[in-house]
């Protein structure tokens, strides 16, 4: 595992908890940062190192290297608070994540720390599979469509395109989608109690180069896998 630390800056003060913002997910959202092989990727967070703390990131140098680390200022004021921005490159395909701790150099303890998942796809060569915008919003579409959840009870006419974001990812988008079923739940309900009443879902998509790379549905439901996040399915 490597660790960085970014150096205390100027006049060292007792300061309070800074914020945190992040370019694709924040820590608590459950989802991944998308990568693709030999792509880039931003982690930026506020930061204060004029109060001695500065942020940390650990990380398995297997799949990830850090290119760049840079202090940015808000304001020319002297104190100023700002952001620190880490940038990353995908090494190898697979799953990992990036621990980030906001401490003194001194001191063993952090004051605060944040965990983000990396998801690095496995393109090869230095090449990508070009998909355009429009063909990845029908994959996601007739994935939505076909899902366990929308398949079981779900009302056609009610699916809704909310937003799409671009991904910092070549060929990489999310699909921010609204639909309706006709019972609470997720998936294949078949056999279960349930209440008749009409539910709105919300599904994000990931495409990268053509194939579904995520799909949550209300934040806890994992449309891949048809399991609630954090269950484990080998029970």
């Amino acid at each position: 595992m490597k660790k960085v630390s970014l150096l205390a800056l100027g006049l060292i003060i007792v300061g309070a908890v800074v914020g945190i913002t992040v370019v694709w997910a924040t820590a608590d959202s459950g989802e991944a940062i998308q990568a693709s092989l030999n792509s880039t990727f931003d982690i930026t967070l506020d930061s204060n190192p004029s109060t001695g703390y500065s942020w940390q990131a650990e990380y398995d140098e297997t799949y990830l290297e850090l290119v760049d680390q840079t202090f940015q200022v808000s304001s020319e004021a002297l104190g100023a608070p700002g952001k620190e921005v880490f940038t990353f490159r995908a090494l190898n395909g697979g799953e990992t994540r990036v621990t980030m701790e906001y401490k003194r150099p001194w001191e063993a303890t952090a004051l605060k720390s944040e965990v983000f998942k990396v998801k690095v796809n496995p393109s090869t060569g230095g090449t990508f599979n070009e998909v355009s915008k429009e063909e990845s919003l029908r994959i996601a579409r007739q994935f939505l469509l076909s899902s366990s959840t929308f398949e079981f009870d779900g009302i056609e006419d009610s699916v809704k395109l909310m937003a799409i974001n671009t991904l910092r990812c070549p060929y990489c988008w999310e699909f921010i989608f609204e639909f309706q079923t006709r019972h609470a739940g997720h998936g294949d309900r078949t056999g279960q109690v349930l209440a008749q009443v009409i539910t709105t879902h919300t599904a994000r998509i990931v495409v990268i180069e053509g194939n579904v790379a995520t799909a949550i549905c209300c934040g806890n439901w994992d449309m891949i896998s048809q399991s609630y996040m954090g269950e484990d399915n080998n029970l």
